[in-house]
Order: C-alpha cells, then structure tokens, then sequence
C-alpha cells in the first residue's frame, strides 16, 4: 500500500496517470477506492482526508489538460464504498469532490448491492457527476456463488429506481 501522507507518492501517482492519460487513448481513468482502501495508516483516515482531496485536486486539471489537446473529454471516474460513512472512514471526502466538480462518474460499491444512491444523489445535485452503482460479486476463491439473472435484475431495477445513470 501506498501512504498518500506523503505528498512524493502523491505527485509519483499523479506522474502516472498523466503518463498513462497521455499515451493511452482512452475514454477516461478509473481510481479504485473501495477495494484497496488503505491510503493512510490506520486510524487516521479521515483526520487526513485533505490530502487525499488535494490529490484528487491534482489528477482533475491533468486529465482534462489531456482532454483539451486531444479535442475530447478524459472522464475521471472513482469506485468508492456504498455510503457515506464507509467513505468517511477510508478518508474519502466525497462531498467536497462533488462541490468541487473533481471527477465526472461515481462507481458506488463493491461486493454489496445496498449502494445509498440516495446519499450520493444529494450531494451530486446540479453537478453532472454521474452515479454508477456497481456489485462485483464473482470471487470464487472466497466461496461466492454466482447469483441467477433474475436477482441481478432486481438489484439492477432497484438502482435505477433509485436515479443511478447506468
């Protein structure tokens, strides 16, 4: 894991994915913070949550720098936990990403269908930010068992239901 407290891994990150934002031609990047959580020593999250925003405020310009040259968006998307108070505790201070307009796609969730589209719907209001809710279920070495189609379809359903925009 990578200590984002320390502002060299912080600009060594932002390197790379310029780096790759510049070589790639992608549509966007997606920055996984549901999965790999641990970006601060433990305990300390959310007292450090400004420097993990200031990062994010760092990867903003840069990607739609690249976008400017290209003649097209690089889109900025981030997996977050399914609420706001999982996001809290890993230092993620997705509010001020929202009112500050830092990435364009939230990806709400992982190995969970219960994404509080309400919550995040509230603070993207009037931003553009889009919200994909997101269940990654299938890890067989950890026992899962793929769900059937139609509970797929339900949980699925009841984002939409929800305002997710896909």
């Amino acid at each position: 894991f990578w200590d984002f407290s320390f502002p060299e891994v912080r600009d060594y990150k932002v390197k790379i994915l310029r780096e790759v934002a510049e070589i790639y031609d992608f549509d966007g990047i997606s920055i996984d913070y549901a999965r790999v959580p641990l970006m601060f020593p433990e305990g300390t999250q959310w007292q450090r949550r400004d420097l993990l925003t200031d990062f994010m405020r760092q990867v903003r310009p840069a990607l739609l720098e690249v976008g400017e040259k290209r003649g097209r968006p690089y889109l900025l998307a981030t997996r977050v936990p399914e609420n706001l108070l999982g996001c809290h505790f890993d230092g993620l201070d997705v509010e001020a990403w929202a009112r500050e307009n830092l990435i364009d796609i939230f990806v709400v969730g992982c190995r969970s269908s219960d994404a509080d589209l309400f919550a995040f719907r509230h603070i993207t209001k009037g931003t553009g930010i889009k919200l994909y809710p997101s269940f990654d279920d299938h890890h067989s070495s950890d026992g899962y068992i793929e769900p059937s189609v139609e509970l797929w379809r339900g949980v699925c359903t009841n984002w939409w239901r929800q305002g997710a925009d896909g």
